[in-house]
């Protein structure tokens, strides 16, 4: 490979099963990018090595799972950008890797079952940090606070069933709380995550929420209500794959700054809400619900185009 190489991605080689002569630091000075992605074979990777690739800005392990790795992960602290799904064992040594990655601005996790915990002292170096997405690793239990939780713009968790701690937006003392969190978009598929201090001070500014892949039968009961009073900014609201989902929030038609209302794969909804929906909505997507439902939401929607043209 030319020494000048910048990215290198290695995709669907499903007879690879070592790249450890491919990763040389002396051979790839300037390498800037690195994708694994589908490789179901792949083995062995040199991760002694990637601390010595000192330009590198982002590395994606993806579909990757039967990499076994005998040393922890060392990233340089040039690192912007990780992402690791179903990577093998590689996300075994992961809280002692961030503690060096005082660059990272984005993090993405998923089906990385070697994650146990993510507490403050492995976060605590995570100064620049913009997007958290954690999806499906379910043996994580315990998610610290983050050094600069009001730059975190975009948060994701999604069907991590065991976790039972998140203090991730907790601010520190330090930072007095006086400037406005950046968090205008999240994803959840537990909606008592919303109940922590730390979630609760951040909804006044989200733009958009997502209820992904929910085994609720109801949400946003009488206990949210106040919560749920300070999404004054709210213009995106979905709810997709909740297979037990019964029913909308009935405090939907107070959601005054909402333009956009998405329903996918909810098949046990049957009607809207007693109280409707918000007249400021002017978009809708509902795929894969109860056809009742649809018809209704469809025709719903119609009136109340007809009654904004007519005035």
């Amino acid at each position: 490979m030319p020494s000048s190489l910048c990215v290198l991605e290695i995709e669907r080689c499903h007879n690879l099963i070592s790249i450890e002569e491919c990763l040389l630091p002396e051979q790839l000075p300037v390498i800037q990018k690195i994708i694994l992605v589908d490789c179901k074979e792949l083995k062995s990777v040199p991760v002694e090595n990637f601390s010595g690739f000192v330009l590198l800005q982002e590395l994606k392990v993806s579909l990757c799972p039967k990499i076994t790795c005998s040393t922890e992960l060392l990233l340089p602290t040039s690192i912007q950008k990780l992402v690791m799904q179903s990577c093998g064992n590689l996300d075994i040594s992961l809280s002692n890797c961030l503690k060096h990655l005082t660059n990272l601005s984005m993090l993405r996790l998923e089906k990385c079952p070697n994650i146990t915990s993510l507490e403050d002292d492995a976060l605590n170096h995570l100064v620049k940090l913009q997007v958290l997405s954690i999806r499906e690793c379910e043996k994580l239990s315990i998610l610290g606070r983050l050094p600069n939780p009001l730059l975190l713009k975009e948060l994701s968790i999604i069907r991590c069933l065991n976790l039972a701690q998140v203090d991730l937006l907790m601010e520190n003392n330090a930072q007095g709380g006086s400037s406005r969190p950046l968090l205008h978009f999240m994803v959840i598929s537990d909606t008592s995550l919303l109940k922590y201090p730390s979630f609760k001070s951040a909804l006044p500014f989200l733009q958009t929420l997502e209820i992904e892949g929910s085994v609720e039968m109801s949400m946003f009961n009488e206990e949210y209500q106040e919560i749920l009073q300070n999404l004054n900014l709210l213009k995106k609201l979905s709810f997709s794959d909740c297979a037990n989902l019964q029913q909308l929030p009935p405090w939907l038609h107070s959601l005054t700054s909402l333009n956009y209302l998405e329903v996918v794969n909810c098949p046990q909804i049957k009607s809207l809400p007693e109280n409707g929906l918000p007249t400021s909505l002017t978009e809708y997507c509902c795929v894969g619900c109860n056809p009742v439902f649809t018809e209704q939401f469809k025709r719903h929607m119609e009136a109340c185009h007809q009654v904004r043209h007519s005035l």
